[in-house]
């Protein structure tokens, strides 16, 4: 028994040591504020003043559908969700989900990622993400990750995909099967964040298409990675795309973050 004591004892002070040494030679950074942080197993980097800040989309009542917090907790479904279900809009996906909300705080952190600016917050991002999935979607065996293809004329600016890189790295953490670049714009649209939610609907809708047509999305399950999620349109119009090109049998989506309409 003294041994076994002994064995765990010495277990403990080398992994607390070993974490103060991956510290000091590794130094980590929050992926909000980029302060310092300890290092930890998780790969989870946010200090304590952030995390007081963040409002976490778990902590709220939510729409069943996009996954954006909603304060009347009778309600199911958010304003958005409601139209579309009202106006008979299809809705592809099966469901949404996201960390956090995306607001003033936390929308530094995310532009800075657009801008390739910070990309030591991607890991964080991941595994926040990872975490959701497995919160709001436990029960669901995805088959692959994909995430949404961004606009051209940004490709063109800066040749940098944060949606890729997120997805790409979420697949290696889930040890699921990544297909890059497996969707494609058809046509030039306008940002979403700049428009209204009916003007939304009309800038993407068919502006996305499968690059091939081949067998390996029919009757399996998706994992759609964007950065932010607002209304839900982009995921929605991925979804089309996954289903009725690809035939794929179920479409859910993931975001760092989550617009909240005010």
């Amino acid at each position: 028994l003294l041994y076994q004591i002994f064995g765990c004892l010495s277990t403990l002070f080398i992994l607390y040591y070993s974490s103060m040494l991956l510290s000091l030679l590794f130094p980590n950074n929050c992926a909000f504020c980029k302060k310092g942080v300890a290092y930890n197993v998780t790969e989870t980097y946010i200090c304590d003043e952030c995390m007081e800040n963040l409002t976490f989309c778990i902590r709220s009542h939510r729409c069943s559908l996009c996954g954006t917090p909603i304060d009347n907790p009778e309600y199911s479904l958010c304003s958005e969700c409601f139209i579309r279900k009202k106006n008979g809009i299809r809705i592809y996906f099966n469901r949404i989900t996201a960390p956090i909300v995306y607001d003033n705080f936390s929308k530094n952190a995310v532009i800075c990622l657009k801008n390739e600016m910070f990309l030591g917050a991607v890991l964080t991002f991941c595994h926040m993400i990872e975490s959701m999935v497995k919160s709001d979607f436990g029960g669901v065996d995805f088959d692959y990750i994909v995430s949404v293809p961004p606009r051209q004329e940004r490709m063109r600016e800066t040749n940098f995909d944060q949606a890729e890189i997120i997805a790409a790295n979420l697949a290696k953490i889930m040890r699921i099967k990544y297909i890059p670049k497996c969707m494609k714009r058809l046509r030039k649209t306008e940002k979403q964040s700049e428009l209204s939610f009916w003007e939304r609907n009309a800038n993407l809708d068919g502006a996305f298409g499968l690059r091939r047509r081949d067998a390996r999305f029919k009757d399996k399950t998706i994992l759609v990675i964007d950065d932010v999620c607002t209304t839900g349109t982009t995921m929605n119009e991925c979804a089309r795309v996954l289903k009725q090109e690809g035939g794929a049998a179920k479409v859910y989506g993931a975001a760092i973050a989550k617009t909240v309409k005010a």
